[in-house]
């Protein structure tokens, strides 16, 4: 029996915020390993939700509540990974603060979805104190 295909993109940037949650929550317990495949896990279905988005026309959340729900999602990451003690807190808190505010007003004034780069940040930050 084949799978079902997830051609729903409101699911899916929902699914984002929902894993978002358990990320930060293992990044305060100090658990880097499972909050990073919970940041991949929100990050992937952040992903396919806007691919399946452009390639089949359906329209997700509005702009405006779609924004709210990825700096909610990136507010729960960066809340855990601030406070986790993998960082200086006062870098962890300017990092939380340049996570919401900049991809904000990057969407707002040209369009561009710069979540990943902070993503990145956090990814990198947890290879070096790992490897």
């Amino acid at each position: 029996m084949p799978l079902p295909e997830i051609n729903r993109p409101k699911i899916l940037a929902a699914l984002s915020f929902v894993f978002s949650v358990p990320a930060g929550y293992y990044f305060l317990r100090g658990d880097a390993i499972s909050a990073i495949v919970f940041v991949l896990l929100s990050d992937f279905a952040d992903i396919a939700g806007a691919r399946i988005e452009k390639r089949t026309g359906k329209e997700g959340w509005k702009p405006f509540i779609k924004m709210a729900i990825d700096r909610c999602a990136d507010a729960a990451i960066f809340i855990g990974f601030a406070l986790s003690g993998l960082v200086p807190k006062g870098f962890g808190i300017a990092l939380l603060v340049a996570a919401i505010i900049v991809p904000f007003w990057a969407q707002v004034l040209w369009k561009r979805n710069t979540r990943w780069i902070f993503h990145a940040a956090v990814y990198l930050q947890v290879l070096l104190k790992y490897v």
